[in-house]
């Protein structure tokens, strides 16, 4: 049999500078209840600083997604954990719009017939030389037709943010035909996977998967009754 799949690719864009650890852990929770709302869809998980790396590449491999997330979030606590070697490399830190530029050129098959979407959190707070913008990253996306989906620790009323910041996240958000949340906001995930479901322009052919079943035939009832 050829089971039908969804042909939903999802780049989970996570911020993992100084300002964001405090919000990490709550974003990974956040994420691994993203997960179990989708079906058949491939996700992949980048982390960025300076730079970006891909934790795990674009699978529908679900209980190798949970595991993944919940390694990353026993990695925080590491300051010597092997994912921060490869987001140090760049000049400066929570590079935002080189984190978004990175996110958008992981999806793999452009000639396929697929929706693509970035689910990307941070505060947007960026110390250093960019690459990109992100409203140049933004572009980027929707030059590739991909949706960005922003998550904002860093807008809530809990913490004295920039109004302009969460502004330009807002903006370039919604410019590629996706959405802006604040953390905070208890209709995050419904509200996320509402808008990233029906994007489905067709159902893809998955894996063929051998299954063996016992159909006894008309000759195996005259054997058996031949046999009484």
């Amino acid at each position: 049999v050829t089971p039908d799949l969804n042909n939903r690719d999802i780049v989970l864009c996570l911020d993992v500078s100084g300002s964001m650890i405090d919000y990490d852990a709550v974003v990974l929770d956040v994420f691994q209840k993203l997960a179990t709302e989708f079906t058949g869809e491939r996700i992949s998980l980048v982390v960025f600083n300076a730079s970006a790396i891909t934790y795990f590449p674009l699978t529908a491999d679900y209980e190798y997604i949970s595991r993944q997330l919940t390694r990353l979030s026993g990695e925080f606590d590491d300051p010597s954990a092997p994912y921060y070697s490869g987001t140090l490399i760049g000049n400066g830190s929570s590079l935002v719009g080189d984190g978004l530029a990175s996110c958008v050129v992981r999806f793999d098959g452009p000639e396929t017939d697929r929706s693509r979407s970035v689910i990307l959190v941070t505060d947007n707070f960026v110390a250093g030389e960019e690459i990109f913008t992100l409203p140049e990253a933004a572009k980027l996306a929707t030059d590739r037709g991909v949706r960005v989906y922003g998550i904002n620790p860093g807008d809530a009323s809990s913490k004295n943010y920039l109004d302009n910041l969460a502004v330009e996240f807002e903006t370039a958000a919604v410019d590629t035909g996706g959405a802006y949340y604040a953390l905070d906001d208890p209709g995050v995930i419904p509200s996320v996977v509402e808008l990233i479901t029906p994007q489905q322009a067709s159902v893809l052919p998955g894996a063929p998967q051998v299954q063996v079943t016992e159909q006894p035939q008309a000759w195996l009832w005259l054997a058996l009754a031949g046999l009484c």
